[in-house]
């Protein structure tokens, strides 16, 4: 039996998918799992994307990493993919800068599925709208000037607290003494390993600036985090005939008394429709950013008794709860 993809406790394989019962792997279908099919076939993509192929040892394999939006069209059935969230920035005193969350695994897809990715966070504006999705995947970026705490949370790793301590991983850990929480290590875009949404480091450890579209967070003294990705793999043999459209972003943003209420993105290969109200941004922008004098600026930090204050009180409805 060769074994190529694992999630949870099911394993995909190019002719079959196995099921651990009872600490037996058994094999429940042959070609698929009756109401999912086998892998499905890429018939079409179109975004911001790099197509990878290679051969892990065991089989062929295909990839298509997006580190913009986009779409893929396929026939219907399993495929691999990895979603990971943009990381933070880095904070002051040495902090480092909270971790994207990531998850991966063998999913079902609907013919054409929305890929969106994160950017990293660089603001303590809307999170909530910064998430990298594929189909039931989503991953949120890490959380920049959160209250002091060096522990990831549900939507990304948090930035280390007053300590110089490292930002918290996609793991949900978070680092201690400037080592930085660990990330997630996949090998799906090119049968190399690399760790996703790893912390940001501090104190003697930092470096600067993670790699490009890990969701790493930035190391502390504000080293920028990194953006998010979305990789989605089937068999070579399921990925032959590609409609390719690659193509990049231009983004907008709607601004009301000085501040931005909404972002959106157009293809750039295509002539947009937007009103005149709609102002040319960086990928970067959020709501809640500033504009003016042509200039978008993210939110001010909050400052150490902002935070503290803000502690207190969730404190109080900590309290309130029990």
């Amino acid at each position: 039996m060769s074994i190529s993809v694992k999630q949870n406790n099911t394993y995909a394989t190019a002719t079959g998918v196995w099921v651990k019962v009872s600490g037996v792997w058994k094999q429940v279908a042959s070609d698929g799992l009756t109401g999912l099919g086998g892998w499905a076939t890429i018939t079409a993509v179109s975004g911001t994307y790099t197509k990878h192929s290679y051969n892990d040892g065991v089989m062929d394999w295909v990839a298509y990493e997006w580190t913009d939006d986009g779409t893929i069209t396929t026939s219907g059935g399993l495929v691999d993919a990895l979603v990971v969230g943009g990381g933070s920035q880095g904070g002051g005193s040495g902090n480092g800068g909270g971790g994207g969350s990531a998850t991966a695994g063998v999913i079902a897809t609907a013919a054409t599925e929305q890929v969106s990715v994160s950017t990293k966070n660089i603001s303590s504006g809307n999170v909530a709208d910064n998430r990298s999705i594929f189909g039931q995947l989503i991953a949120g970026p890490g959380v920049d000037n959160t209250i002091p705490s060096n522990v990831g949370g549900p939507f990304g790793g948090m930035q280390a607290g007053y300590n110089a301590g490292g930002g918290g991983g996609a793991l949900g850990d978070g680092g201690s003494d400037g080592t930085p929480g660990r990330g997630l290590i996949s090998s799906i875009r090119d049968g190399n390993p690399v760790e996703y949404g790893r912390g940001g480091a501090g104190k003697t450890f930092i470096v600067g600036e993670p790699d490009a579209n890990t969701g790493g967070g930035g190391d502390g003294n504000y080293y920028e985090g990194a953006d998010g990705v979305v990789i989605v793999r089937v068999p070579a043999a399921n990925a032959q005939s590609v409609a390719e459209n690659f193509h990049g972003w231009d983004s907008f943003a709607l601004v009301t008394d000085g501040v931005v209420t909404e972002v959106t993105k157009v293809p750039d290969n295509e002539p947009h429709t937007l009103d005149a109200e709609w102002l040319p941004c960086a990928a970067e922008v959020q709501p809640g950013w500033s504009h003016a004098d042509g200039e978008f600026t993210p939110p001010p930090a909050p400052t150490r008794d902002d935070l503290i204050a803000e502690l207190k009180e969730r404190i109080k409805d900590l309290q309130k709860d029990k």
